[in-house]
């Protein structure tokens, strides 16, 4: 299992640097209903954090980003899904250690629901297990103490479950603005690596505003032209933090 496995919506994680207020469990002047998703949306996220394998822990940064492309796909059950697509680049010492592109297609019901449909990237195409071919990957209207969660297949990697809780509410104040937000847990995973992580969620701009991921790769061991080994398997693990940068619409 080289990737391990998928997504993560336009939500995610903790650590935000400027972060501060309640976790007193109110939710008065907070936004509870998703932002209906819109062609041109883009959000921009800065990356810093630390990689770690059997040779060390190097710091890294890079730029995480979340398009709303306007582009449309035909899913096999005939439903007209928009794709939202996802990159991640990820440097260390001046040198590219994870660049990513990945495609999620997703849906958004009149009360602000966010179903995903599938995703895809160069080597690994998944879809869900319900019959109706999709799973609610952000509830509208949002409340603290709501939990989702889907078994998700990928092909060719396996599956997994995808798991959300709503643990509180919470305050962030950015370069681009102050915002309230929802506090939420997940595991799972995130842009096809086994991850979990927390995610402080704004729902008046339908994405996440800041939080912490840690992520799991695998690497397979390396073998010769006879089927020897010439290195051993190993993982490498990611603990990034992410913060809104810019959003456009």
């Amino acid at each position: 299992m080289k990737y391990g496995l998928l997504i993560l919506l336009a939500v995610a994680i903790a650590a935000l640097t400027g972060c501060g207020g309640s976790n007193d469990q109110t939710t008065s002047g907070l936004e509870d209903t998703v932002r209906q998703i819109q062609s041109g949306d883009e959000y921009k996220y800065t990356v810093t954090g630390q990689r770690t394998d059997p040779d060390g822990t190097l710091d890294v940064a890079g730029e995480y980003a979340l398009i709303v492309t306007g582009q449309v796909i035909t899913t096999p059950q005939d439903v007209e899904a928009t794709v939202l697509l996802e990159t991640f680049d990820l440097t260390a010492n001046g040198h590219a250690v994870k660049n990513l592109a990945y495609r999620q297609y997703i849906t958004q019901n009149a009360y602000g629901t966010i179903y995903q449909h599938g995703g895809q990237t160069e080597e690994n195409y998944w879809v869900t297990t319900p019959a109706i071919g999709c799973y609610q990957s952000m509830p509208s209207p949002l409340s603290i103490g709501a939990t989702w969660s889907e078994n998700i297949v990928t092909v060719p990697t396996g599956n997994y479950t995808q798991t959300y809780v709503v643990t509180g509410t919470d305050t962030a104040s950015l370069t681009t603005g102050f915002y309230q937000v929802y506090r939420i847990t997940f595991s799972g995973c995130w842009l096809t690596l086994p991850a979990h992580g927390e995610l402080l969620y704004a729902p008046q701009i339908g994405g996440f505003v800041s939080g912490n991921i840690i992520a799991t790769e695998y690497v397979p061991p390396m073998l010769d032209d006879e089927g020897e080994v010439i290195e051993e398997e190993y993982t490498i693990t990611y603990n990034i933090n992410l913060t809104l940068q810019s959003i456009s619409r």
